[in-house]
């Protein structure tokens, strides 16, 4: 996760979250999630995944309730989309939700599509 060229990570501390959400409120950051596929063959597939997400002004308040609340030190950026201030916060998404969740899984299914590896 990046806000402007800084990489998120996962907070170490509920500080360290309540800085990232009040860094985090009022703007758009982005998502990128890399990918490698490996078949059983040795075939191999990287590709990466962007996301730009916009989150509405946040109160202390709200920020303090979702550190408070929800687990923010297991996420990049200390937040989940799946999470009350994703619902809440996040006004809008430029590319694919679940690649901010962790997995963009309509660019692994195309992938595996290409390598013949799924079929509908």
């Amino acid at each position: 996760m990046c806000l402007e060229d800084d990489v998120l990570n996962k907070p170490a501390d509920e500080a360290e979250a309540k800085h990232m959400l009040s860094r985090l409120q009022g703007r758009a950051h982005d998502v990128f999630t890399g990918v490698c596929l490996l078949s059983g063959n040795g075939q191999r597939t990287v590709f990466s995944d962007q996301t730009r997400v916009h989150f509405r002004a946040l109160s202390p308040a709200e920020i303090e309730f979702y550190v408070r609340n929800f687990s923010p030190l297991d996420k990049a950026g200390a937040y989940g989309a799946q999470d009350w201030v994703g619902m809440v916060g996040v006004t809008r998404l430029e590319g694919s939700y679940f690649n901010v969740m962790g997995l963009p899984v309509h660019r692994v299914w195309e992938e595996l599509a290409k390598l013949g590896l799924v079929a509908v």
